[in-house]
């Protein structure tokens, strides 16, 4: 059972980096620990990439959301 689950987890990274429009990477058989394989699967796929604008955004998103919720509550007073 144990195979069967990293062999699915293996595929799942692959698959995961060809979406993401990384080449395919094969399973590592160098020298490594599980997380040091992994890690460099994930980095491979891009999945460490840093996306300052996606964030900016939602920060700035919420931030609207919560003036708006605020504005509300005052305007509403009560009711």
């Amino acid at each position: 059972m144990r195979a069967q689950e990293d062999r699915l987890t293996a595929d799942s990274a692959v698959g995961a980096a060809s979406r993401a429009g990384a080449p395919a990477a094969l399973p590592a058989t160098g020298p490594g620990s599980d997380y040091a394989q992994l890690s460099r699967t994930v980095k491979r796929a891009g999945l460490l990439r840093r996306r300052p604008v996606y964030y900016s955004l939602k920060i700035g998103l919420n931030l609207v959301l919560l003036a708006a919720g605020w504005t509300a509550f005052a305007v509403l007073g009560q009711s």
